[in-house]
């Protein structure tokens, strides 16, 4: 159901849960927040509402731009996804229940799901990338290869991402037929957190197993393009700016402190982007993080707080529900400090 707009701005606009928050194909944020109902809102690159509307979804939802403007609103556990177009009209549904002999967009067991620039869309679920076009049809993950899923008896031999191509090549080489058969697609990955975003004809592919914490770039026929390692890499979608650079949210090992990290467009060596609130950054534990075309990240998290930050690193904007906490966390700290009751 389509909302009346107000008149409110994305730097005025209040929630309680947020549910997540996404950069669409022109640029624009669409956040979902749940306050009794969820609630999907677009807000143009100024900051003005554009549209609103109510999805039957809980503060789980999650949110999947498509090329063409319009948004999916999807959550774990919902064998469809909800689609909205690029006014606020919801339209109609995608994907259905999957079953022995039928395969298809089932999103019931989904850790993500990325739309591609040529409108397909890849499904990691269940140990596996599945690639299905725009009408949620399955097909070839990656060009010139069969389709492999997860209801078929054989499970192909897991590849990941980090590994060098002789290694991968040496693990294909000594496992089954099938595991040779996908020789180095990126098919299958290491366990259920494999999560994404799609740049370009690119995609980007975050895997946080808590070991080896990975960060690669995929073209559109899935070779790997580069790969990076970047320890405890906490498990939110990546940002991506206009020039190919990749944001990730990394929890250091001082004191769980919080980073925002950047890794160069060309797979260079990460570094640290933005600090956390303790040592004088804005970060301080985000739900959600989005970077637009010119390099504007957003951090966000429930009860209205969220900090938008240049790509030179300095604070855009606040929002009043973020000034007023971080005024409290600073008040705290300095009790702490002192060695008195911090309450």
């Amino acid at each position: 159901m389509k909302r009346d707009m107000s008149s409110r701005t994305l730097y005025e606009y209040g929630w309680d849960s947020l549910a997540d928050v996404v950069i669409d194909a022109h640029g624009r944020t669409v956040l979902a927040s749940h306050d009794n109902e969820l609630n999907v809102l677009c807000f143009d690159p100024s900051g003005t509402q554009l549209w609103s509307c109510i999805v039957p979804m809980s503060s789980e939802a999650r949110l999947t731009p498509l090329p063409d403007g319009r948004v999916l609103a999807w959550q774990a556990g919902r064998h469809s996804a909800v689609v909205i177009d690029a006014t606020g009209n919801v339209t109609g549904k995608l994907g259905q229940r999957e079953g022995p002999g039928i395969v298809a967009l089932d999103l019931a067991d989904a850790e993500d799901l990325l739309a591609c620039a040529d409108g397909t869309l890849l499904l990691s679920a269940c140990n596996r990338l599945t690639r299905f076009s725009a009408t949620g049809v399955a097909m070839p993950t990656w060009p010139q290869s069969s389709l492999w899923h997860r209801w078929f008896p054989q499970k192909p031999k897991q590849l990941y991402l980090h590994e060098s191509e002789q290694g991968q090549r040496e693990k294909n080489q000594s496992g089954d037929d099938a595991a040779s058969y996908w020789s180095n697609r990126p098919m299958v990955v290491d366990d259920d957190d494999v999560i994404g975003l799609v740049t370009g004809d690119a995609l980007i592919l975050v895997s946080t197993d808590g070991s080896s914490d990975c960060i690669g770039k995929f073209a559109a026929d899935g070779s790997r393009l580069w790969s990076v390692k970047v320890k405890d890499v906490q498990r939110k979608r990546p940002g991506v700016d206009g020039q190919g650079n990749v944001y990730v949210v990394v929890e250091t090992s001082a004191g769980s402190r919080r980073q925002v990290w950047q890794i160069p467009s060309e797979g260079g060596k990460p570094f640290c982007f933005l600090n956390d609130w303790r040592d004088g950054g804005p970060v301080i534990d985000p739900k959600c993080i989005t970077v637009t075309p010119s390099g504007t990240v957003g951090l966000w998290d429930s009860y209205s707080a969220a900090t938008w930050v240049s790509a030179d690193g300095t604070i855009r904007h606040t929002s009043e529900a973020e000034s007023n906490l971080a005024s409290k966390r600073r008040e705290r700290k300095r009790r702490i400090d002192r060695d008195e009751d911090p309450e």
